[in-house]
């Protein structure tokens, strides 16, 4: 396996805050893997669970003490399990995290990871989900 890990990132300090802007993107040139000896290695790159690309952009507000942050995960559509058979469309997750940060007492932090709860589409080929840890 072999790819590029690309991490952009840029603050704007305003007036009404801070702002900061991050992405983080994997992309992936090869993967391969060798599924019978004799048969060699084999690209599999896009198939089923194995996407081309993954990204996540992230959103961050901070003013004195309180800070936020959206961060939209997404990775690229692959084949169904059965291939030939199209492709599994992937969502977009969002998160969403607030913090306050008290001068003699620490940080309080709370925080929704996956808000509204957007799973991973269904192939319907084999009944299989596919996995949420792709977008982790």
């Amino acid at each position: 396996m072999n790819g590029l890990d690309l991490e952009l990132k840029y603050k704007l300090k305003t007036t009404v805050g801070d702002f900061e802007f991050l992405n983080e993107t994997t992309y992936l040139n090869h993967y391969l893997t060798q599924f019978y000896q004799e048969f060699g290695n084999q690209q599999v790159l896009g198939q089923f669970e194995r996407p081309r690309w993954r990204n996540n952009f992230t959103l961050g507000y901070e003013i004195g003490s309180f800070s936020s942050q959206v961060v939209a995960r997404s990775v690229a559509d692959m084949e169904k399990r059965a291939r030939g058979q199209g492709k599994v469309v992937s969502p977009t997750q969002f998160d969403l995290a607030f913090a306050y940060e008290f001068e003699s007492l620490g940080d309080f932090q709370i925080g929704v990871r996956n808000l509204g709860n957007i799973l991973p589409r269904f192939d319907r080929t084999f009944g299989a989900r596919v996995s949420g840890n792709l977008f982790q």
